[in-house]
């Protein structure tokens, strides 16, 4: 599979789980604020952390909540691409209180 339109629909099937995406969410957001007091601090641990916790709390989202594996291991750059794009419409759903898509 080399296209992100055809992946995308599998890897968000894959997070249907409104749980597991939270997990999700909640991993990247502690990722990027980690990753964002590394560069402020000039520090290694914060970032190193932060993508630590990450992996945590999606490990927790795909084990508890979905029951399922993770496909960052098959497919590594949609992978990234796609929680990319599910961050930003989880913000949407959280925030804005509207409905999946």
């Amino acid at each position: 599979m080399n296209s992100f339109k055809a992946f995308y629909p599998i890897y968000k099937s894959a997070h249907s789980s409104f749980l597991n995406r939270l997990m999700h969410f909640i991993g990247t957001s502690l990722m990027l604020l980690g990753s964002g007091y590394a560069m402020l601090t000039q520090r290694l641990w914060p970032s190193s952390l932060g993508i630590l916790l990450a992996y945590f709390f999606a490990g927790i989202g795909h084990s508890h909540f979905e029951k399922k594996s993770s496909m960052r291991f098959t497919h590594p750059i949609l992978c990234i691409l796609g929680a990319g794009l599910l961050y930003l419409e989880t913000w949407k759903q959280i925030f804005t209180r509207s409905k999946p898509r």
